[in-house]
């Protein structure tokens, strides 16, 4: 399994050669979601609608559906363990308010099990320094921390060792 996060689904509207891609991966692995990339993809398909882009507000919400196999809802477990990731973070009020999906995704991910997630936020959700937090916090929870795969290069190699 492997759970995409939400700006891999953004890029498929700059990038329609990520598509193929995320056609190969999902006829080889299962591919997850989580309630916040559904709600994240919502939004960014109503944005997209209110700025008269209606055929990439389309287009989101048809890759992501084809793409997807399952979403892992929230749980009071997701829930308390995003929060640890909160507290354990040293982050602006701000920065914690930003980043308060990215470690609901990353919760659902550990929670559920999932190996891998595939994301091109790098700044933020895998960052070195967030990261490091998540192998800090998921062990005294029990829970692994997920690999990220960050590039398209990482994405290329993951679909051919599958």
């Amino acid at each position: 399994m492997i759970l995409l996060d939400t700006s891999i689904y953004i890029e498929f509207l700059k990038d329609a050669s990520i598509e193929k891609l995320l056609e190969e991966l999902s006829q080889k692995i299962f591919i997850q979601s989580c309630d916040p990339i559904e709600e994240e993809i919502h939004d960014a398909s109503e944005f997209l609608r209110k700025t008269d882009r209606r055929n990439q507000a389309e287009d989101l919400k048809l890759i992501y559906n084809k793409i997807r196999q399952g979403t892992i809802k929230n749980s009071p477990r997701i829930i308390k363990l995003a929060e640890d990731y909160q507290k354990a973070v040293d982050l602006s009020r701000k920065k914690h308010k930003d980043m308060e999906n990215d470690f609901l995704i990353v919760a659902s991910a550990s929670v559920a099990g999932i190996k891998n997630i595939l994301t091109f936020n790098r700044k933020t959700m895998a960052s070195q320094e967030i990261v490091k937090v998540y192998d800090i916090v998921n062990p005294k929870n029990n829970y692994r921390t997920p690999k990220f795969l960050t590039t398209r290069e990482a994405l290329s190699l993951f679909l051919k060792s599958l």
